[in-house]
């Protein structure tokens, strides 16, 4: 696997946030930041 070295910024609409977390967070490595309920969003 390459390791992500950077990312700036993006948006992306997923359907199962939950899923989505747990892919960026624990396959690609990213740290999550932040999460808003209410608006459905995480931010790594």
């Amino acid at each position: 696997m390459i390791p992500v070295s950077g990312l700036y910024e993006s948006h992306l609409t997923v359907s199962d946030l939950e899923r989505s977390i747990a892919f960026y967070r624990d396959v690609v490595g990213l740290e999550l930041a932040h999460i808003v309920p209410s608006r459905h969003a995480a931010f790594f």
